[in-house]
Order: C-alpha cells, then sequence, then structure tokens
C-alpha cells in the first residue's frame, strides 16, 4: 500500500471521479425512463383515441406525441425505438385520416 499526500490524493480523486460519473449514469437512465413512460403513454393514449374513432382528440394527440418525440433526450435520439414509435404515429395519423 502506497501512503504519502500525492497517493492518497490520486486514490481519493479516482474513487470520487468513479462515483461522479457513477450519478451522472443514474441520471441519464432516470430520465431516459421517464421519457421512454411518457412516450408509451402517449402511444396509448393516441391508439385509444383511433380506436374509439376519435379522431379531432387523436389529431391533438398525434400533435402532442410529435412534439414529444421531437425532444428526446439525447442519449435516446439515435435508438432505434423512437423510430419505432414515430413510424406508429404515422401510422396511426394515416388511419385516422383515411376516416
Amino acid at each position: 500500500m502506497k501512503t504519502g499526500l500525492v497517493p492518497n490524493l490520486i486514490t481519493s480523486l479516482t474513487k470520487h471521479a468513479a462515483l461522479a460519473q457513477d450519478a451522472t449514469d443514474a441520471h441519464v437512465k432516470r430520465r431516459s425512463l421517464s421519457y421512454l413512460a411518457e412516450c408509451k403513454s402517449g402511444l396509448q393514449n393516441l391508439t385509444r383515441l383511433v380506436q374509439e374513432g376519435r379522431l379531432p382528440d387523436a389529431m391533438e394527440a398525434c400533435n402532442a406525441l410529435e412534439d414529444l418525440l421531437a425532444r428526446a433526450p439525447p442519449p435516446l435520439q439515435q435508438a432505434g425505438l423512437l423510430g419505432d414509435i414515430k413510424v406508429r404515429n404515422t401510422h396511426l395519423l394515416k388511419t385516422s385520416a383515411q376516416f
């Protein structure tokens, strides 16, 4: 075991950096999961409105979901899941437009 000011300082700083990275990772995961839960809720609402034939409400829900998808957190902007949600949203929009 190394003793002295410099080795102890390096050890402490290394532990602090690892802890800070863990905290940042946890924050990003929490923010991403919260965002995805909001997307899921919006998509479920839109699907329900289309199935019920409530087309004016569905159009509003579709626009709200598009706005939500446009402000995805940076870690999710390239995620395939968001692409799938966007495709589903577009499909529901076209379905409701046919009525």
